[in-house]
């Protein structure tokens, strides 16, 4: 990922929302509609690289975002979220094989992050309203043990090849909210370059898929994220990606505060809780998958400066090798932000920036 205004500027503005497209002249398809709980825009120019039309093109990725949210969701007919957290512990539930995939490329997540990525975590999350307002009363450590108990990748049975799935104790509850959006922004671009697209771009509420470039900008070039300060709530700095996946995280949309501090809604499965001395903001950016952005996203969320550089570094020869950005930005008591840079480049070179 290239930028404009250094490191500083990007994780700064990427903290704020996720990722915009400043306002422009651009010639094709433009379509926002809400999904994912979020809002979802797809940029389709007219020289995607498709005899389709950009109109076509964005009709069929619409479709793969919506029939992820309608299976991964937590609740709708359709939901195999839903049926799976209402069957009684050892009742197997057959579920759709996009499902399957997802729940797969989430465990993958738990078991190289040795669980720190955790898709059951939902009984804890149910604890805490990470709706912005404050949290009258903190859970009891009764509560809080009896929530952990009932957390654990490890307690989630897989039938792939029947594709089914099942819990192996009471009052489990699956959550694909660390990785659904990125995962559907990777099936619309899957729609898309089916269709022989080679260039567009997705960006389901901040988790972005960006295809080749941006056939309509001049000249023709990457394609530029405006990037918002979240202090100022203003598109500041400019971010460039080709090829790319991008996914944010932080407390700056889902949080709550209690007795004067403001929590993350990211929760470490580790201890239960939610953390209030954790980065404000989190940009992971790696080529080809936006579910891997998604959840490292999180993952990057919750381990500290010394947990993080440790993990790229085991890793950095393997799922890393073909290059990973992650920007993550601090406030410390003086209220002036921090932002820290750790890098792979392809072949496995590891550059750790911090201030």
């Amino acid at each position: 990922m290239r930028m404009t205004g250094g490191w500083l500027a990007l994780c700064l503005a990427w903290a704020g929302i996720g990722g915009k497209l400043p306002a422009q002249d651009f010639a094709g398809e433009i379509r926002n509609f809400p999904c994912l709980h979020t809002l979802v825009t797809l940029h389709i120019p007219s020289a995607s690289g498709s005899a389709k039309p950009p109109n076509e093109l964005a009709d069929l990725a619409e479709q793969a975002i919506r029939r992820a949210d309608r299976l991964l969701g937590p609740n709708g007919g359709e939901s195999d979220v839903r049926r799976l957290n209402q069957a009684q512990p050892g009742e197997w539930v057959e579920v759709d094989p996009l499902t399957m995939e997802v729940v797969g490329e989430a465990l993958k997540w738990h078991r190289l992050t040795d669980g720190v990525f955790d898709p059951t975590i939902g009984p804890i999350k149910s604890l805490f309203r990470f709706e912005g307002g404050e949290l009258s009363a903190w859970p009891s450590g009764e509560e809080l043990a009896a929530a952990k108990s009932r957390v654990g990748a490890d307690k989630l049975r897989v039938d792939a090849k029947a594709n089914r799935l099942a819990f192996s104790a009471a009052g489990m509850a699956l959550d694909l909210g660390g990785i659904a959006k990125g995962f559907a922004a990777d099936l619309a671009a899957a729609a898309l370059a089916e269709q022989g697209v080679k260039n567009a771009l997705i960006n389901a509420g901040g988790e972005i898929r960006a295809l080749g470039i941006n056939p309509a900008s001049t000249p023709p070039g990457p394609w530029r994220i405006g990037l918002i300060d979240p202090g100022g709530g203003e598109i500041r700095y400019l971010a460039e990606m080709e090829d790319r996946a991008a996914a944010t995280s932080g407390n700056y949309r889902s949080y709550f505060t209690h007795g004067g501090r403001r929590y993350s809604h990211i929760i470490d499965p580790r201890t239960g809780l939610p953390g209030s001395d954790r980065p404000v903001g989190v940009t992971v950016s790696l080529a080809g998958s936006g579910a891997a952005a998604d959840a490292l996203a999180t993952v990057f969320g919750i381990l500290s400066r010394e947990e993080a550089e440790a993990f790229i570094r085991r890793h950095a020869g393997g799922e890393f090798s073909q290059g990973l950005d992650v920007v993550t930005l601090s406030e410390p008591p003086d209220g002036n932000p921090e932002a820290a840079h750790m890098a792979v480049r392809p072949g496995g070179t590891v550059t750790i920036n911090r201030p």
